[in-house]
């Protein structure tokens, strides 16, 4: 057993730098709208954007995800709300800058993300650490939050809720 836990240690490890090191961005496979790109406090920040509502739906996916995990709501949501999603710093085909990361710095990079495009209030939708991080934005800058919903109960492919 510990002979097991030392290997699993060790690959994982050795993933994870491998990870911090890409030279290149991770594209997954089917963005569910094509990308598009703004500059947030250097940073060059990937997301997608679909629907024309009154109100802001604002997507943000959890550690080590991308606009993926959203791919199967991004139609259901525009045909009543401006969707976005966002690919946080370091996460998708977004920037991987050498900082510390935390979810202080994800909400930091949200709200900053919603002023460059000019989105006045949300309804911010988190999943897992993208969670968190809609909480901090929503205490943080209540202003920008209209509604807050966490999705961190796995549902087979669909979120599932009543905004």
């Amino acid at each position: 057993a510990l002979k097991l836990a030392i290997v699993a240690t060790a690959v994982f490890a050795v993933g994870c730098g491998t990870v911090a090191k890409r030279s290149c961005p991770f594209t997954p496979r089917d963005y569910a709208a094509a990308q598009k790109y703004i500059d947030v406090n250097g940073l060059r920040m990937s997301y997608v954007e679909k629907g024309a509502g009154d109100e802001t739906v604002l997507f943000v996916h959890g550690l080590g995800a991308s606009v993926h995990t959203w791919k199967y709501n991004l139609d259901e949501f525009a045909s009543r709300y401006h969707v976005v999603a966002v690919d946080l710093p370091g996460h998708g085909n977004s920037d991987m800058p050498d900082i510390p990361y935390s979810v202080n710095l994800h909400a930091d990079f949200i709200y900053k993300f919603m002023q460059e495009k000019n989105i006045g209030k949300a309804i911010v939708v988190g999943h897992s650490v993208g969670g968190q991080a809609a909480v901090i934005l929503a205490l943080n800058h209540p202003e920008m939050v209209k509604k807050l919903v966490d999705k961190s109960v796995e549902f087979p492919g669909r979120l599932v809720t009543g905004l």
